[in-house]
């Protein structure tokens, strides 16, 4: 029997912004004051819809995931849930025992023990001392804070805090967890202690997960919501969520956002760089200097008296001076260049770098070009990089160009910077083209 966790209609959360005065006085008011003279400060108020018409809904053994940018209200929302905050307008339905952990040492007191705030904790849960006695050591040994379980909990770091709140929770809240940035805290071996227990719990409990890493989201969740300025943008299948959510700018309007996603939806992004181009190499923009992306991607090299008019285009377009792709998009590069002098090899390098300037991947045209002897004679050439499907998970990469005369440069420039976004779950910065298959004895 489908038994219904959570329930939201229409709710909204406002927080009054005071403008237009001061609390505290200033040198000129108190100068005023002293000297005689009357003071009138005056202030307005203004209303602020952290969060507005969102609905969602939970059956048991269901977990759905939130993300969004900094600012969306996914906060407001995990504090609506847990009753730490009053909704404004709109109902909110819970059915069962609800519990979690949305803030860093948050229902902890610092001076008192860990062993002392388990119970505290979990009688805020609603357990009995009966039901916290016989589970006092199965929370502790989860928590890993054996030796430290009896001093102060302003004594530990963030991790051990995060360690000790997520195993009272879930030894504690029978029906519905709700945690935020939770598995982004600890070491690698208590991320997999809890990625297995949550697998365990997902049959019993609902869990709602608030992560930025979007590989936790696709992992967990059987459905998620993507929040932008307090308003659903897409709710439903994770991975056509995480897709919307792959192409949110800081500075995008509730409105823009919706509107550029109906135009996507409309129009199938082209691929052909013939038929619509961007130009990258003129446009892109770096926030960095040319000094630091030189020392991290590499010198910058134009021999003019051999390469001229050399010219990039992308199949998608640039936002902000910088790419934007989830990582089942494809992407073509579309390079124009003229040889002004006869060479012996023409070879292309389109090398891919992570931020900390590792190369990532370095393909290049040698299979393709280097026995083509008219691609060395003077006059225009154009080639064509097709990445039939974006090689890499989520992060950021920094694509430069080489035109080689090998194995000597003639070209070499800084292109542009791409940023991935995962949504299919998959793990690492490098995508696998493995076909999988399998078989029972």
């Amino acid at each position: 029997m489908i038994q219904l966790i959570l329930k939201l209609r229409e709710v909204g959360k406002k927080f009054t912004l005071k403008n237009g005065g001061s609390l505290q006085p200033t040198f000129l008011t108190i100068l005023k004051t002293i000297l005689g003279f009357r003071v009138h400060i005056t202030k307005s108020e203004t209303d602020y819809w952290a969060l507005r018409d969102i609905n969602m809904e939970l059956i048991k053994g269901e977990s759905i995931g939130i993300v969004g940018l900094n600012g969306a209200g996914k906060s407001t929302l995990l504090k609506l849930l847990l009753k730490r905050l009053v909704a404004d307008e709109g109902t909110i339905e819970r059915h069962g025992s609800i519990g979690g952990l949305i803030e860093l040492g948050a229902g902890f007191h610092p001076e008192q023990t860990g062993r002392k705030n388990i119970y505290v904790n979990a009688r805020l849960n609603g357990a009995t001392d009966k039901e916290i006695n016989a589970k006092l050591d199965s929370i502790i040994k989860f928590s890993e804070l054996d030796e430290f379980i009896d001093m102060p909990v302003k004594t530990y770091s963030s991790g051990m805090t995060i360690r000790l709140g997520f195993s009272i929770a879930v030894h504690f809240v029978k029906d519905l967890i709700v945690l935020d940035e939770v598995l982004a805290v600890g070491d690698f071996e208590f991320k997999q202690k809890c990625h297995r227990l949550i697998h365990k719990l997902k049959r019993e409990k609902s869990f709602v997960l608030v992560s930025h890493n979007t590989r936790d989201i696709s992992l967990f969740c059987d459905k998620a919501i993507f929040l932008h300025k307090g308003r659903i943008i897409k709710y439903g299948d994770v991975e056509e969520v995480m897709k919307t959510f792959s192409i949110v700018r800081r500075n995008d309007s509730y409105e823009d956002l919706i509107s550029r996603i109906e135009e996507k939806r409309e129009k199938t992004p082209e691929t052909n760089v013939d038929n619509q181009s961007y130009d990258i190499l003129n446009n892109s923009s770096f926030s960095e200097s040319e000094e630091y992306r030189i020392n991290k991607f590499g010198r910058i090299y134009h021999n003019r008296k051999i390469v001229d008019n050399v010219k990039v285009y992308s199949s998608r377009p640039l936002n902000n001076g910088e790419l934007y792709l989830d990582n089942t998009d494809d992407l073509t590069i579309k390079v124009e260049f003229n040889l002004k002098v006869e060479v012996s090899h023409v070879r292309i390098g389109l090398p891919f770098f992570a931020e900390n300037g590792d190369m990532i991947i370095g393909p290049d045209s040698r299979r393709f070009t280097m026995s083509d002897k008219n691609l060395c004679k003077p006059g225009a050439k154009i080639i064509y990089i097709k990445l039939n499907e974006c090689p890499f998970n989520e992060g950021r990469y920094y694509v430069c160009l080489a035109i080689n005369n090998d194995p000597g440069f003639l070209f070499r420039e800084h292109l542009v910077w791409i940023n991935i976004k995962n949504t299919n779950g998959s793990f690492g910065k490098v995508k696998t083209n493995l076909n999988w298959s399998y078989e029972t004895i």
